[in-house]
């Protein structure tokens, strides 16, 4: 139900989820929280109140439930975009993002995979027309992986023929 509030009626779906976030078990606010964590970017402001008004007794449960979201979403975006991608090198490092804990680990992917290349760009307007700057911001997180990696090597059409 709440999903299709979200969809269909926004106005209505915080109103719903103010209600229920104020009596709710846990497993429940995880997905109140999720679903209005999908749509917080159309109205800040009432995602802040919904975060105010849950009741201190489960205020405690917010600093493990808003990590489990943030990530959800994270891997859920970069998922979609896997779906988008066709081109094998840019597959791999987006399943090096939703798989590889730490910025260290995937570049020592990336090194493996293309041997005797420059793995990394830091810059998203660097990225060689592998991605556009757009899917990169729109669909990923990279928060999680500071500076992180965001295109393939210039040789890396050597390792995949078109």
């Amino acid at each position: 139900m709440l999903e299709s509030l979200a969809r269909t009626d926004v106005p209505s779906f915080w109103k719903a989820a103010q209600e229920i976030s104020g009596h709710c078990d846990p497993f429940m606010l995880f997905r109140v929280l999720s679903t209005a964590f999908r749509i917080k970017n159309k109205d800040n402001q009432s995602w802040d109140f919904l975060l105010s008004i849950i009741p201190s007794q489960s205020r405690w449960l917010l600093d493990y439930v808003l990590p489990c979201v943030k990530e959800n979403e994270r891997t859920a975006k970069i998922s979609s975009l896997r779906g988008k991608v066709h081109d094998a090198a840019q597959r791999f490092f987006l399943a090096l993002l939703l798989n590889v804990p730490t910025r260290e680990e995937l570049l020592k992917l990336v090194a493996e995979r293309f041997p005797g290349q420059a793995p990394a760009v830091s810059d998203p307007s660097l990225a060689g027309g592998y991605f556009s700057g757009k899917e990169i911001h729109n669909s990923c997180c990279f928060s999680r992986f500071p500076r992180v990696p965001i295109a393939m090597p210039s040789t890396y059409h050597n390792h995949f023929p078109m």
